[in-house]
């Protein structure tokens, strides 16, 4: 069993000191107020629960478009569960006695997440990046890292991905979509470490760690992400978690050694720009930021509150429960989380509006066989699906640790609009037909998209096609072949998360012209160097942005520069002594896969 426990902050006027422990059962004070009125139970939210082999997992979910869940849990195992509650696959990434870190997905389905290996020295072992495919294989290994992994893997808005090593590794480092190092740089540690995110926003990411044993002070880091160090501001708290606001503020929990635990921001220069008006307080939950910029946390235990973007109170929400970990839906119409009634008693899902008003709370029930304990208790922040309507969160069977097969549960939690769910409603089938005739002017492709397909009270969770003469098929877009005048029937029925069903058929005719020849990319970029201040050489920013494609997308940018390594991505910075000429070449490729270049020699100043 595993609940990362609050920490608690003792503050004299000759010493501060932490500590971790399990606090006691909240009261009420002057700061945080009174407890609200009971919350109405909403059990029927509950769309289903999984039971995963595994004892716990303290990192969110990763969610992919197509709704599968993957789980990393503390055995070492990622586990895929499908959008209906029913298991993908499970593939072993090695155990950090911890999960490793938080599973990240890619556009293309890719999943990223931390593990561990054999060292490749062959003595002992290493963190390690996993990407393994939607099907459950593994793409790549990363294991050059030196050392466990302490955060990330991440995914940076450029497609690349980010994680930092513990303090005898590699420290701070980024992989391309291939697995390839583009840079590696710091020195960083967290103290009993869990695996936290990084986050991104203005063009940089950010982390923070205590830095235990190291001499340096508790911060939060900002880098650009090239690599560049922007700021290191201390004063950052134990296991702190940054979120980024959509204004670019980086909120997250600090301990000033002269103010104690508290919720503060900084700016993307690493300027403070603001601090919770409370004070001190013994605990703090990682905090979450809406789309508009109101943050969000937990203190001592049992006061959920909301800061403006300015970080003046607007409100604030008493339970007579303990709290974890409030995230923002999609909508921007709740804060959800779970909790426990107190330490001993059994876990809740909770439900609180954007506005303070609690809606609704599901209370969890005790696994039987495991007297007095078995209280199922949320240990993983939650994560929600695109459109907002379910959260997913991983509970913990309490007192289960010492059996032979300990395990936990996913949840999915119906997380609508409203307080309650009425009887279900069936999906509506849609679809659309879309038929390429191919350039050899042999058949066409047709392809039949369900995506437009809804369900007025959930999601869908299965597309079954049929077509005249062709095999069966699965998921929300298929691609069927056949002949330029072929009349067929397509069928799609779909299902959604209830057992609902619809089913629409249409017949079809295939015709049309060949598609237009694809036009070729241009590649163009501007550069910028800079001296540096001690006269030693410039840094030169090149920028790929003004490159263009009149018929669809660039997907790849690939550089080569005099004396120095094949980079990717629309920006990279290549450093150069001043007065030399190196040549840049920039390569972009479309969706089509054609290719244009552009070379240029440049006179560095």
């Amino acid at each position: 069993m595993f609940r990362t426990t609050a920490r608690l902050f003792i503050i004299t006027a000759a010493v501060v000191a932490c500590s971790e422990r399990q606090p006691t059962a909240p009261r009420p004070n002057a700061v945080d107020g009174a407890i609200a009125a009971s919350v109405p139970s909403a059990p029927q939210r509950v769309r289903w629960r999984f039971r995963l082999a595994g004892d716990y997992s303290i990192h969110s979910p990763g969610v992919a478009s197509d709704g599968t869940v993957y789980v990393s849990m503390e055995n070492g195992r990622l586990i895929a569960v499908a959008p209906n509650g029913t298991l993908r696959w499970t593939v072993p990434i090695g155990s950090c006695g911890l999960p490793c870190g938080p599973v990240s997905v890619a556009a293309d389905g890719t999943i990223y997440v931390a593990g561990v290996v054999a060292h490749p020295s062959g003595t002992g072992a290493t963190g390690a990046i996993f990407a393994i495919t939607p099907a459950g294989t593994i793409k790549w290994v990363f294991n050059q890292t030196n050392d466990f992994i302490i955060a990330g893997a991440n995914i940076g808005p450029d497609g690349n991905i980010y994680a930092v090593a513990d303090f005898a590794g590699i420290g701070l480092f980024s992989l391309t979509p291939q697995g390839q190092l583009r840079f590696k740089t710091g020195s960083f540690t967290e103290h009993g470490a869990l695996g936290q995110a990084i986050v991104f926003g203005s063009g940089q990411l950010y982390f923070a760690f205590d830095m235990g044993g190291t001499g340096s002070a508790p911060s939060l880091f900002g880098y650009t992400l090239a690599g560049a160090k922007r700021f290191e501001v201390s004063g950052a708290a134990q296991n702190a978690q940054p979120v980024v606001a959509p204004n670019g503020n980086v909120v997250l929990e600090t301990f000033p050694f002269n103010i104690g635990l508290t919720l503060a921001a900084y700016t993307p220069a690493g300027a403070l720009a603001w601090r919770d008006p409370f004070g001190a307080a013994n605990t703090m939950e990682h905090p979450d930021v809406g789309p508009d910029n109101i943050s969000y946390s937990v203190r001592n235990l049992s006061t959920l509150f909301a800061l403006s973007a300015n970080g003046i109170e607007q409100w604030r929400y008493r339970d007579s429960g303990i709290m974890f970990q409030p995230r923002v839906g999609p909508r921007n119409d709740l804060v959800f989380m779970g909790g426990r009634i107190t330490y001993g008693a059994p876990g809740f899902f909770l439900a609180v509006g954007t506005d303070g008003t609690p809606l609704w709370r599901v209370n969890l029930p005790d696994e039987p066989g495991f007297t007095p304990y078995g209280q199922l208790v949320p240990t993983t922040r939650p994560v929600f699906t695109a459109d907002g309507n379910t959260a997913y969160m991983v509970t913990d069977v309490a007192g289960d640790g010492a059996s032979t097969n300990p395990y936990s549960f996913l949840y999915a939690i119906d997380v609508s609009t409203g307080t309650s769910i009425p009887g279900n409603q069936n999906p509506v089938a849609n679809f659309t037909t879309t038929c390429v005739p191919r350039t050899s002017g042999v058949g066409a492709d047709c392809t039949v998209d369900g995506r437009s397909s809804t369900d007025p009270d959930g999601t869908i969770v299965s597309y079954a096609w049929t077509a005249t003469g062709r095999t069966a098929r699965t998921g929300p877009v298929v691609i069927y072949p056949y002949p330029i005048g072929a009349t067929p029937t397509i069928s799609l029925t779909v299902t959604d998360n209830s057992g609902g069903t619809n089913t629409k058929a249409q017949q079809i005719t295939v015709g049309g012209a060949p598609p237009p020849q694809n036009a070729p990319p241009v590649a163009n970029f501007t550069f910028n160097c800079i001296v540096r201040p001690d006269g030693s050489g410039a840094d030169c920013a090149f920028n790929a942005s003004s490159s263009s494609d009149a018929d669809g997308t660039i997907v790849s940018y690939a550089w080569t520069a005099t004396g120095r390594p094949a980079r990717s991505g629309v920006a990279v910075t290549y450093p150069y002594p001043r007065g030399s000429r190196p040549t840049i070449s920039l390569t972009v490729t479309d969706d089509d896969g054609a290719t244009n270049s552009k070379t240029l020699q440049i006179t560095v100043p």
